[in-house]
């Protein structure tokens, strides 16, 4: 199984960011309280940021036709299905679900992209 990162970043146009302000939060397996990594802790100038980024991205994506949008989509429920093992495990660590419920959920969002 490939590691959780050490660190969960904001992703904002393209880039993984730290917050603003450099916080963090730690998170932490709640099945038996070993810590996975640390995220940031973003607040309303973070969502700014990322809403900004979001509206100057979204005309290209509309004037982009609907296949190939479908096309994008798909390619990263494909990912999903070839990966559905290593998401699993790791909702399974973050969430203290058992794999199974955790492999289940998975699967669920994979058949909502696919649909």
């Amino acid at each position: 199984m490939p590691p959780i990162p050490s660190a969960i970043l904001n992703w904002i146009n393209g880039q993984q960011l730290s917050a603003l302000t450099e916080a963090v939060f730690d998170k932490f397996n709640p099945h038996d309280g070993t810590r996975l990594c640390h995220a940031a802790r973003s607040r309303a100038e973070d969502v700014a940021l990322a809403v900004a980024a979001a509206k100057r991205a979204q005309p290209a994506w509309a004037d982009m036709p609907a296949v190939q949008r479908g096309l994008i989509l798909h390619k990263i429920v494909v990912a999903m299905q070839e990966r559905q093992a290593d998401i699993a495990r790791v909702v399974h660590l973050e969430t203290g679900k058992s794999y199974k419920d955790a492999f289940g959920e998975t699967g669920g969002a994979i058949q909502l992209g696919l649909f």
